[in-house]
């Protein structure tokens, strides 16, 4: 039988959660004023980059304030393609892109996802981004993706994400964040190769990230 003690508990707690998710909802955003991702490096950690561009039906269905769309390439011919999308506080800090949705899509099979420890310099601590890999046919794709929540906060599930969101609009009134999907082309016999290169490249993107970030007011 539960305390009268717990009831009360319980009520007060979930009255609290009421009163914080209307405090966020009726609070005033802050407004998209610019973004400077479009002066993301072209060149990193070895590899040249090109700019592609989003077909107009994706751009609508992912919504993103801005993004940066390429695809880097090494002197000893690896690719890897980088999708940087922001969502800023008035669009909710976050996408609906799910990358298993488009990989199964495209006729990708998923043998793989874990957690992957990086370490940034910039970072006192490990951070953990996703990896994923995939097979289609005799081919295979390396990926990795994570959040960047306001700047400089690495975090690689949604369930964390919200938890960020949550307490940034708490606390700062904002809750802004960019989805970072990094994938790279292998054969079955360079996959590890292939996934250290692109860890590596994941560093030097997350330690890039926070001087390009985009404003809000």
């Amino acid at each position: 039988m539960i305390s009268n003690r717990s009831f009360y508990i319980s009520v007060l707690a979930f009255i609290t959660t009421i009163l914080l998710v209307l405090y966020i909802h009726h609070k005033s955003k802050p407004s998209f004023i610019k973004s400077d991702l479009d002066k993301f490096p072209l060149k990193i950690d070895g590899f040249i980059g090109h700019n592609l561009y989003l077909p107009k039906f994706v751009f609508k269905t992912i919504n993103p304030d801005s993004y940066i769309y390429r695809f880097y390439l090494d002197d000893k011919g690896h690719k890897i393609v980088l999708f940087i999308s922001y969502y800023s506080t008035a669009k909710g800090g976050r996408t609906t892109h799910r990358i298993y949705t488009c990989l199964l899509g495209a006729g990708w099979h998923i043998l793989k996802i874990s957690d992957l420890e990086i370490s940034p310099s910039e970072y006192k601590e490990n951070v953990k981004i996703k990896y994923v890999l995939s097979k289609k046919g005799s081919n295979y794709l390396v990926v990795l993706y994570w959040y960047q929540v306001e700047r400089n906060t690495v975090v690689s599930s949604g369930i964390e994400l919200n938890l960020y969101r949550f307490k940034n609009m708490i606390l700062h009134g904002r809750c802004a964040s960019e989805y970072v999907l990094i994938f790279s082309p292998t054969s079955k016999m360079e996959i590890s190769e292939t996934k250290e290169i692109a860890k590596r490249f994941a560093i030097r993107v997350i330690s890039e990230l926070s001087k390009y970030w985009p404003i809000e007011q």
